[in-house]
């Protein structure tokens, strides 16, 4: 499986993780990335059993965090990671991605 992830999901991660250590110190910041990573392992293996979120993009939330991934399927073998943002976020924040 490809995953493709857009080049401003980097800075969606940069911003949350220092927003994270800035409040609850360093370790709070690597829990948050580790979320992440769970999050975007659990896509690679089974992207498509998430529910459309839109009609083009599917959702997975954090378990920790109130966040949550958008993520495009596209054919049998690419996966688009399109946004990474908080629950309470504009809720069109990132769909033009």
């Amino acid at each position: 499986m490809e995953v493709i992830v857009h080049p401003k999901v980097d800075d969606d991660l940069v911003d949350h993780i220092e927003y994270y250590s800035r409040e609850g110190g360093s370790e709070l910041g690597l829990e948050f990335y580790n979320e992440f990573l769970r999050c975007y392992y659990i896509i690679v293996e089974r992207a498509a059993s998430f529910p459309l979120y839109t009609p083009r993009l599917r959702r997975i939330n954090f378990n920790r965090f109130p966040y949550h991934i958008l993520f495009e399927v596209l054919g049998d073998e690419v996966i688009h990671v399109v946004v990474v943002k908080h629950d309470s976020r504009d809720p069109d924040f990132g769909l033009d991605r």
